[in-house]
């Protein structure tokens, strides 16, 4: 048996030469495909939130997603998601301690476990199931705890048009038809 070394070896590495390095760095679990891009609060806007959106991105070299609170273009908050069911470190004000994402079997569904312990000792705790109800409709449920208190919480979010996304939210042709598609899929 022969085997050819030195031609494979030198295909494989032209073929990973001519990959553009944003396709290596942004390797996206295809199950966030349907969150994609920027998103609004679809409640009434109250005074000074209409320009309030929660934009969608692959996370840099992980699979997963980086969901970023932005407002007047300023970046408020953000979150990296990785959907493999391990408790991973988060910190979120004066509190630490971990955050874990999971798919549902079917991955229409993520779901979302937090602990944290705050300064002072405050526990804070939250569960939350994602899902996409429309091509155009976000749902986020939540049940979050302080201590040994719970409360249920719902948000519901619409694409916003993508004439008001960040410049650097927006999607490539390719990568935007595919969540369209998937938020098609994702709400069958």
């Amino acid at each position: 048996i022969r085997i050819p070394t030195s031609g494979a070896l030198l295909g494989a590495v032209a073929v990973l030469a001519i990959l553009p390095a944003t396709a290596r760095a942004q390797a996206l679990d295809a199950r966030w495909l349907p969150w994609l891009g920027c998103w609004q609060p679809a409640v009434e806007a109250t005074v000074g939130s209409d320009d309030r959106l929660v934009c969608v991105r692959a996370a840099t070299g992980e699979g997963g997603v980086e969901i970023v609170a932005v407002s007047g273009g300023a970046i408020l908050s953000s979150r990296t998601l990785l959907a493999d069911g391990q408790p991973h470190d988060l910190t979120d004000g004066d509190c630490l301690g971990w955050q874990s994402a999971r798919f549902s079997g079917d991955g229409s569904r993520a779901f979302l476990r937090s602990d944290l312990t705050c300064e002072g000792g405050a526990k804070r705790t939250a569960s939350a199931i994602m899902a996409v109800a429309s091509p155009a409709e976000w749902l986020d449920a939540q049940s979050v705890g302080l201590d040994n208190e719970r409360m249920p919480r719902a948000s519901r979010y619409r694409l916003a048009p993508e004439s008001v996304w960040p410049e650097e939210f927006a999607l490539p042709a390719d990568r935007a038809a595919r969540a369209a598609d998937a938020r098609l899929v994702a709400s069958a």
